[in-house]
Order: structure tokens, then sequence, then C-alpha cells
């Protein structure tokens, strides 16, 4: 099995073991709303979790407030893309080294100090995160080195990115719409 989609299991509070599927490259996942918790049965208990997967997607997990990896174990080791989009009660993702690309929308605006763990992203989009969300925390892109796209969607009280790109060497596409209250951009 390469590719598996799971929507709407909507009473299930346990995902099933997946991360036993060696040959898995794509996983969705979309409307486990009682599922709290994402931990050792998700993975499985191999000595590697998700050998093969490389695009992973949480959406509308409505009550999700912890995602964790195995400890001593090699987990996710060639993912690269990562989307989690409604996720309102998640505030953090696990260090997965491997993550190039990110998407986070419609999610704890918390999520988004994760961000300064996965230093190997290149693309990073942050969509209607929080209307509250002024200005982004402080370095949360200093070590992204390997950045080449950023995309900033639909954060109408975000005031300021000022400190916040200047360190992005190899940028080469950057996008911010429906940000109407920017008031200062970085040179």
């Amino acid at each position: 099995m390469v590719e598996i989609s799971l929507d709407c299991w909507e009473r299930y509070e346990h995902l099933p073991p997946l991360g036993k599927l060696l040959f898995l490259k794509v996983l969705h996942i979309t409307g486990w709303h009682a599922v709290k918790y994402i931990g050792n049965e998700f993975h499985g208990d191999g000595a590697i979790s998700f050998p093969s997967l490389k695009e992973f997607t949480l959406h509308k997990m409505r009550d999700l407030e912890e995602w964790r990896t195995m400890n001593g174990r090699e987990n996710f080791p060639c993912q690269s893309t990562l989307d989690i989009t409604d996720c309102p009660k998640l505030v953090e993702i696990p260090i997965i080294p491997s993550i190039t690309d990110l998407t986070m929308c419609r999610s704890n605006v918390m999520l988004i100090r994760s961000v300064m763990n996965l230093t190997s992203l290149s693309s990073l989009v942050i969509e209607d995160m929080d209307d509250e969300l002024t200005v982004l925390p402080d370095g949360l892109l200093q070590n992204h080195n390997m950045l080449k796209i950023l995309k900033i969607f639909n954060m109408p009280n975000l005031n300021s990115l000022t400190n916040q790109l200047d360190n992005l060497s190899a940028l080469n596409e950057f996008r911010i719409e429906c940000c109407d209250k920017i008031e200062s951009l970085p040179e």
C-alpha cells in the first residue's frame, strides 16, 4: 500500500498503527474529531516508523491536542511534506528534520512556534491562523537558511514582519495576501 486517505471517522479515538506500513508514501487523515493524542499506537512497534512516508496531511482534527514521535526510534525519515489544517488544539509539531514543505492553516497560533525547530524548510505557508496575531514570534525564521518560499495569507491583524526576513538568503518567493494591517516590511 502506497497511499491512504482516512476520512471522517469522527468517533474513533485512536489512529490505526500505520507506522508499520513499509511502503506507505502518502497519508491523509481528515475528520477524526475524537482523536486527542497521536503517539505509540500510531507509530507501531517497528525500529523505524513510517520509513517511506513522504507526504502527511492532518485536516479537521478538532480535538487533537498532542502529537509525539517515538523516542529512541527513527521517525518519518523520508517525510518532506506536512500539511496541518483545522487542528485548533494542536500546539506543537514534533521535530522531523526531513520536512522541507510545511503548510499550517486555520490551527492554533501556538503551532507557529514549531517552525523554529524545522530548519530544513524550503517552503512555508502560514494561513488564517489567528485574528489576534499581530506579530510573528521572535526568531521564528532565524535559522532557516534554506527557505526559498514564504507565503502568509489571511492574517488580518498582522502588522509587522520586521526582523523576520533578514536571514533568509535563499528566499526566492515571498507572498503576503489579505494582511491588511501590515505597517512595515524589512528592507
